[in-house]
């Protein structure tokens, strides 16, 4: 069972006493890269009386930003989030934030060898905890927000810091390392959420949309036929095994796409006529073969 509630109030004092906050964050409009915008945070820490209180910040508040600059920037604070390539590179990009350090649960459970390692799958598992998804693909761009979508982003943030509880009692460890600018401010409010300023600075191992759509197009060229587009999207988020996994690897590395990546890029692939969908399976699209420009005859 997961107990949890959500609050309207961040308590630096009390953030930085316990060391330790979940991080989850919803996109608004990830369907179009140039369009997408920030529109939940979702903060999860353990009180005085042991309870996890959950703060769901609104994205298009301008006060969000800057109430979560020192958290992030406090290195006494260390930040759990589940995929923290994605969601810590996504404050990065709209919200120039930075991170002094964090700990990936999705890491953690791929290099512990688990195959399936979203957090549906981990909480399943591990915890006993079956997460509803059902809110996952609605939209976030609205205001106001579903009580529904409130409490599916709330639920996420409790349920990784529930996971992150549960991998430090079996000794899990992530890969997952920020690279930060020496020039991070060092947060001073013991009580309020200041708001100092923070140069933009680059966090490590952002996801190469390059090596991912390449990495994809070699599975389907192999593999043609094999996947819908809901299976693929599971194995590379969550299975990635076999070749497809040995692929994945070669080219991205430990970096773990999130699932609206991924749509992301098969949507491109789609539209440079990359790949195609037939009866629901991918395809690989063979580029026609080079003229040569002098005898007319087909390059080799």
């Amino acid at each position: 069972m997961l107990d949890y509630q959500i609050v309207t109030q961040l308590d630096l004092t009390q953030l930085r006493r316990q060391g330790i906050c979940a991080l989850d964050i919803e996109m608004a409009s990830w369907r179009v890269p140039s369009k997408e915008w920030i529109s939940l945070v979702q903060l999860a820490w353990r009180n005085e009386g042991d309870q996890i209180e959950v703060a769901v910040l609104d994205g298009k508040e301008e006060t969000t930003r800057e109430n979560l600059r020192p958290i992030l920037g406090d290195p006494s604070i260390s930040i759990v989030v589940h995929n923290a390539t994605y969601d810590i590179n996504k404050l990065q990009k709209h919200w120039g934030l930075l991170t002094a350090s964090a700990f990936c649960t999705m890491s953690a459970a791929r290099k512990a060898g688990e195959k399936k390692y979203s957090l549906q799958a981990l909480a399943s598992k591990f915890l006993s905890i079956e997460l509803d998804k059902t809110e996952q693909s609605s939209s976030f761009s609205q205001r106001p927000l579903r009580p529904e979508q409130i409490a599916y982003a709330a639920r996420d943030a409790a349920c990784t810091l529930r996971l992150w509880e549960y991998q430090q009692t079996v000794g899990w460890r992530s890969s997952y390392q920020a690279k930060l600018s020496s020039a991070i401010p060092q947060a001073t409010s013991e009580t309020k959420i200041s708001t100092p300023s923070a140069p933009a600075a680059m966090i490590s191992a952002p996801l190469d949309v390059s090596s991912l759509a390449a990495a994809i197009c070699d599975i389907i060229a192999f593999m043609p036929g094999k996947f819908s587009p809901e299976r693929l999207v599971v194995n590379i988020t969550n299975e990635r095994s076999g070749y497809l996994g040995f692929v994945l690897d070669s080219k991205l590395g430990d970096i773990v796409p999130d699932e609206k990546e991924v749509l992301e890029t098969l949507q491109q692939l789609e539209q440079s006529q990359e790949i195609r969908v037939e009866d629901r399976r991918y395809y690989r699209i063979k580029t026609k073969p080079k003229r040569d420009a002098l005898s007319g005859s087909s390059g080799i």
